[in-house]
């Protein structure tokens, strides 16, 4: 039961986060998601769950290929990008194969020191959020009798959506 409430709340932080995200701010996103996918399949192949270990693995590779397919080739860097996600997407398939989580290492630090860059790049990008008109969320917690709640108030009812 813990588990799924770590995962609503990992899910709610990531549905938040991408709704008010530039374009720069989706690909530190879509690289959190790629380390946390590598990291759940690792735990799982080290408690033998080979069925979590592969899906886990598909999902990194769905997501390397999100990033391949957004590349922008009028930018100089995206034929290197190109190359650093077909060599970690070919780990991840290698790992898939041999059942060794020891190759996905490689792509960790891949992965690792690109989310570096784009964080700066996303730090500098004035860019507006990719999704618009979508519901501004104000968060905090408050302390009731005998438990901490997370409160949020939505400032504008008439926001709510999603612009198409």
């Amino acid at each position: 039961m813990e588990q799924m409430s770590m995962e609503r709340e990992k899910l709610q932080m990531y549905t938040a986060r991408i709704t008010q995200a530039n374009r720069s701010e989706l690909v530190v996103i879509t690289y959190d998601l790629i380390l946390e996918s590598i990291e759940c399949a690792k735990q799982a192949f080290q408690e033998a769950n080979h069925v979590v270990y592969e899906t886990e693995l598909k999902r990194v590779q769905k997501l390397l290929n999100e990033l391949m397919g957004s590349l922008d080739y009028q930018y100089p860097i995206s034929k290197d990008l190109m190359q650093l996600y077909t060599y970690s997407n070919r780990r991840v398939v290698e790992a898939f194969f041999q059942k060794e989580p020891k190759l996905l290492d490689s792509v960790t630090s891949v992965i690792e020191k690109l989310r570096v860059g784009f964080e700066e790049v996303a730090k500098e990008d004035q860019s507006a959020a990719v999704m618009q008109n979508t519901q501004k969320l104000y968060a905090g917690l408050t302390y009731g009798r005998n438990s901490l709640e997370e409160v949020s108030i939505n400032v504008d009812e008439a926001t709510r959506g999603f612009k198409a």
